[in-house]
């Protein structure tokens, strides 16, 4: 019987109507329900978000209808959960009541098709790290919000080790990481293993408040066991803040290659400590490309915009940003480079407005760090163009369409001192080449 003959004979054969009946209403089930046959639905099946965890098996859709379920969830073990906020994440919402964190999740294993999405998590509170979020391994996040939660370690919001995944349109706002030494990350804490992006995020109003040490107001993100690239994508890091000696309010970088597009750091602030630093980014990665970016209204007593930290040699090239309204005081400089062997590159940037020197080279190695500025403007910044300290004055060098120029030391007064420097009047220096 070929398939011409068979379509006729299920059609017209009376014994075969109610197996027609049954195959279109299972087509129907599988096909357009948006899930697999593995789905639990949350209240329906299970009163609770973590009875369903329990019950599920591997690689089941978990569906949580709208409502603020008081629960404390613990997801392990089990490969390809995906756990969905049905009404999204303005609905569903996941409150710890300041009693642990709203969601700890460990796999130890790759686990591709985990999801977490649609949720707000709110109100945790965590004795060591991630005070709303604690993820091991491989998950997706997307459509969350990570509000008001808290640690004593690093991560106020979220901590995420060893891990592999996307975030995507999250918002990790009001959290807040409270160390006693030493804290990373007062919105997010990430220490990567694999391919991970960042796109479409928000991190506000995070901060981290300790005696001592204070990393990444906004997020801190690691990948130095990592070979893969970091994407961060169209995300803003607003109105940070670090207490302590701050470095990074805004995000601090550290590891191998990241790549950033179309970011905003604004109103980060790094701490009133005469050693806080980098307002809006801190840079301790071995490359980094950043694009269409921009930098506004950032603070630090040192490097209020950029500050790269790393002692490796390294590359770090901008491309169609702004730098613009960076800084505290006269010392602080907009963007400030640390340590040698930095090979800086600036193309169709604006840097302007800055309450400081627009650069500030100031480290005592020995290789070079150098300087290139193609098709910038820099303009009303107080102070110089560049300020370069003494110990780094015989090996840097800024590249202006070719032109090289070297700082000279300053002549001392009589009394063997460097002179008083009244402010200079402002002034532009716009080169197009």
């Amino acid at each position: 019987m070929n398939r011409g003959h068979f379509s006729l004979y299920m059609q017209t054969n009376p014994f075969m109507k109610p197996i027609n009946l049954y195959l279109s209403a299972l087509f129907l089930i599988l096909f357009t329900s948006g899930y697999s046959q593995d789905t639990l639905r949350v209240p329906q099946d299970y009163l609770t978000i973590q009875e369903a965890l329990d019950s599920a098996k591997a690689n089941t859709y978990i569906i949580v209808g709208p409502g603020t379920y008081y629960e404390r969830l613990r997801w392990m073990g089990k490969l390809g959960i995906r756990l969905i906020g049905e009404m999204g994440s303005d609905h569903t919402i996941i409150d710890a009541g300041m009693n642990g964190r709203p969601v700890w999740k460990s796999s130890g294993l790759i686990d591709k098709n985990a999801l977490l999405q649609g949720f707000t998590l709110q109100n945790g509170r965590a004795n060591g790290d991630g005070g709303g979020v604690y993820i091991s391994g491989q998950c997706d996040l997307s459509d969350l919000k990570i509000i008001n939660n808290e640690c004593d370690e690093s991560g106020g919001g979220l901590a995420v080790v060893g891990y592999t995944g996307t975030l995507r349109n999250c918002i990790v706002m009001n959290n807040e990481a409270r160390p006693i030494l030493f804290g990373y990350g007062g919105g997010m804490d990430m220490r990567t293993q694999g391919k991970v992006q960042i796109i479409d995020c928000r991190f506000t109003n995070n901060r981290i408040t300790p005696t001592s040490t204070a990393t990444g107001g906004g997020a801190y993100i690691e990948n130095y066991n990592n070979l893969d690239t970091i994407f961060i994508s169209n995300s803003r890091f607003s109105s940070n803040t670090l207490g302590g000696v701050g470095n990074g309010a805004g995000i601090y970088l550290a590891g191998n290659t990241f790549i950033v597009d179309s970011c905003q750091f604004s109103t980060n602030r790094s701490g009133d400590h005469d050693e806080s630093k980098a307002g809006g980014m801190a840079c301790n990665a071995k490359n980094m490309i950043m694009t269409k970016s921009n930098f506004f209204f950032n603070t630090a007593n040192s490097g209020a915009a950029i500050r790269f930290n790393s002692s490796a040699e390294c590359d770090y090239s901008f491309y169609n940003c702004i730098i613009d309204a960076n800084g505290q005081n006269f010392d602080a400089a907009a963007i400030e480079v640390l340590k040698p062997a930095i090979n800086l590159q600036f193309t169709n940037c604006l840097i302007t407005n800055s309450d400081a020197r627009a650069f500030k080279i100031n480290y005592t190695g020995t290789p070079r760090c150098k300087l290139t500025l193609t098709h910038c403007t820099i303009a009303q910044n107080i102070g110089c163009l560049l300020y370069t300290s003494d110990a780094a004055d015989e090996r840097s060098s800024v590249d202006l369409g070719g032109r090289r120029i070297i700082k000279k030391k300053n002549k001392m007064n009589h009394l063997g001192e460097e002179p008083n420097i009244k402010e200079p009047k402002k002034r532009i220096l716009s080169q197009h080449h």
